[in-house]
This record gives C-alpha cells, sequence and structure tokens, in this order.
C-alpha cells in the first residue's frame, strides 16, 4: 500500500484538487469512520459558521413599541407619548418642520450646542431623531409594503400630533388628519405614480355634486424609498397639495379609469360622472394616476430621512460618546433581566427566582450609575 504522504504528490499533480479530494484520498487509505470522525471534531464547514450580527440602534438605545392603532389615536398611550416626547426634544412642530429637522441628521452627529444651552440638550435632540428615524426604518424594513404603509400612518400620526382615520364606507382617501388637515400618504417605491380613488378624493375635499363645487385641501405626502443590499437606506419626502384653486389644472394632467366613464377621459367628461355617482351615493368607481414628472412644479421636497441601520449606528456612538458603552451595558442587562423574568414564570424555581432577583439588582445598578437628570432639557 503506498503511503499517505506519496498518494497526495500524487493527485495534487492534476488540476481540480481541492479539500474534498483530499478528504476522498484519505479515507482510501485510513477508512471511512476514522476520516468522518477527524472532520467532524477538527473542521468547520464554511456554510455553517453564522455570521456576526450587525450592529444596530437598538443594541445602545433599545427599540420603541410599534402599535399603529396606539400611535394613531388621540387618546393617551404609552406608544403615543414617548414619539410626542421626542418630537418636544426637537423643538419644532410643523409636519414639515418635524421633517426638516430629522433632515438635518447628518454624518458629524455631535451638534454644537446653541449659545446658552447646556451640552445635555443638543445630545437630547440627536438622540431623538436617531430614535425617530430607527422607527421610521424598522417598519419600512421589517415588514411587506401593505402593512408598512399601514403602520407608517399611524406613526406620522403621532410624529405630527394627528389621527389616523378610521376605514369604513363612507372615508374618503385621507389616511391621517392633522388639526384640520387632511393627509393622504403614498410609502412607494422611486419613480412610481401616485394613484386612488377620485369620489373618495372628492368626498374629503367636500364636493358638492349639484354646483361642482369643492370647499377643503387634501395634502399628499410621497414617502419614496431607495434600497440597497441593507434594505430601505432613505426616503425622499415630497409633498403636494390638491386645493379647490388648482384642482383642475391638476386633474388635466391625470389619467382616468373606470367603466362609467365609457371610455371619455377629458376632466369634464370625468366630472360630469363623478357628480352623477356621488349624487347616488356612489364612493368608488374611478380611479385616477399622476405621473411625478408631470405635475413637477406642484411637488416640493419637503426631506431627504436617513434610514440606513448603519448610519444611525454610528450617529447614536458619535451622539453618546464615552457614554455609549454604559448604555450598551444597560441595554445587555436590560434583555437579560426580561429573560430571567421570563424564565421565573416559566419554571417558579428557587434557582429561577435567584438569577431574576440578580439581574434585578445589576440592571438597577448600572441605570444608577450611569443615568443622570437635566431639567434644563426636559420637553415644555
Amino acid at each position: 500500500m503506498f503511503r499517505l504522504d506519496e498518494i497526495i504528490r500524487e493527485a495534487t499533480k492534476t488540476s481540480g484538487f481541492d479539500f474534498s479530494s483530499l478528504v476522498s484520498l484519505v479515507e482510501e487509505v485510513m477508512g471511512d469512520s476514522v476520516v468522518s470522525e477527524i472532520v467532524e471534531s477538527n473542521i468547520v464547514l464554511e456554510e455553517e459558521v453564522t455570521p456576526s450580527k450587525p450592529k444596530t440602534v437598538e443594541d445602545i438605545l433599545g427599540s420603541l413599541r410599534i402599535n399603529s392603532k396606539k400611535w394613531g389615536t388621540m387618546k393617551e398611550s404609552d406608544e403615543r407619548t414617548v414619539i410626542q416626547n421626542y418630537v418636544k426634544a426637537l423643538g419644532v412642530s410643523t409636519p414639515e418642520k418635524i421633517l426638516a429637522s430629522l433632515w438635518s441628521l447628518v454624518e458629524s452627529s455631535k451638534e454644537p450646542a446653541p449659545e446658552g444651552e447646556a451640552p445635555n440638550c443638543s445630545v437630547s435632540r440627536t438622540l431623538a431623531k436617531i430614535q425617530l428615524l430607527n422607527t421610521l426604518s424598522t417598519i419600512l424594513n421589517s415588514f411587506d409594503p401593505r402593512v408598512g404603509g399601514f403602520l407608517n400612518e399611524g406613526f406620522l400620526a403621532a410624529l405630527f400630533g394627528g389621527n389616523t382615520i378610521e376605514v369604513d364606507g363612507n372615508s374618503g382617501i385621507a389616511d391621517f388628519k392633522v388639526g384640520e388637515e387632511n393627509y393622504s400618504l403614498k410609502t412607494k417605491a422611486s419613480g412610481s405614480m401616485v394613484n386612488g380613488s377620485l369620489l373618495k378624493l372628492l368626498t374629503d375635499m367636500k364636493f358638492d355634486p349639484t354646483t361642482g363645487t369643492l370647499e377643503k385641501s387634501m395634502t399628499y405626502l410621497a414617502f419614496e424609498k431607495t434600497s440597497g443590499k441593507a434594505g430601505v437606506t432613505s426616503v425622499k419626502v415630497e409633498k403636494f397639495v390638491i386645493t379647490p384653486q388648482n384642482f383642475q389644472q391638476l386633474m388635466r394632467k391625470a389619467t382616468f379609469s373606470g367603466e362609467e366613464l365609457k371610455g371619455k377621459t377629458r376632466i369634464d367628461a370625468v366630472m360630469r360622472a363623478a357628480a352623477s355617482m356621488m349624487s347616488g351615493g356612489r364612493k368608488i368607481g374611478i380611479a385616477f394616476s399622476l405621473d411625478k414628472s408631470k405635475i413637477e412644479r406642484y411637488v416640493e421636497e419637503v426631506a431627504v430621512l436617513n434610514t440606513d441601520t448603519s448610519f444611525l449606528y454610528k450617529a447614536a456612538n458619535d451622539a453618546l460618546g464615552d457614554m455609549v458603552e454604559e448604555f450598551k451595558t444597560i441595554q445587555s442587562l436590560f434583555n437579560t433581566l426580561v429573560l430571567g423574568m421570563n424564565d421565573y414564570f416559566a419554571s417558579m424555581t428557587n434557582t429561577a427566582a435567584d438569577s431574576f432577583k440578580l439581574a434585578a439588582d445589576q440592571f438597577e445598578s448600572a441605570v444608577s450609575t450611569t443615568v443622570r437628570g437635566d431639567e434644563t432639557c426636559a420637553p415644555d
């Protein structure tokens, strides 16, 4: 029988010799069982290696609870209050200014504090932006587009201090309301068109089928997503408002569809058909579609929001500076505390109880040591 080193030397003269070829040769000399034992005990196959989990904002700051119903209801709830407290830290109130403030989060996230303002307040404002953007990123990246769009309606309602509108047989096209202003949200891929039900739009704009007049406006917010390998990494927010004054001009740029139109798509014929249908109590039956390229002069860019999780993690690191490791420890201990609590509830054993109490003591100690208040930064 040939010696193993001679067999290998001879085999490697040929092309295509790789690790599996080597194993086959060793099997010939030493036997299948011996080789299997060696391979299983000493070699980790490439596909079995678990890649390290990317670091995220949650590792430092934790995550906000996602609850579209509580976000979108004016009734006070913990979920809505947390969002609104973060908004208060931004120091702005209108939807456009809130989005512009989130847009201002840049790579150098240690914003200098304005004259007379404590540095902690600047950190608070930066972390508020990070948490709000990270929540938006989670909504857009963790759910399919339909569910993500629905959750985004509730999130924006809480962000802007408004409320979502329940969908029923009488509802129009608006998704949420801020004060007396109706908003329709379109969370869409880059380049896609804005579309919807013309009759529902007219319902929200208080269209009078008899006189053909409109009383109210409709504000559209288009969240245009840009995706990469890491998911949705940025969102361009654009706004356009359909008013009683510009309705005709805008709708002349639209395309329409519906059986009741019988092929007539000119705006005058469409509006006559819509008036007739609404007089009869109809709320659906004519669809419209607007190509952004045809209405550019009506469209305003409001913000470009960075939802890249690696960017947000780095921004949180930069903002917290020397405190970042302490907050990572708090998050880790909190997770251990929750696991310990669930283990205790599941078993009720003395061992589980002792572990739970130890985790609680460690968490309380870390929080007491790290966390300090500053009343000058508290929301009004």
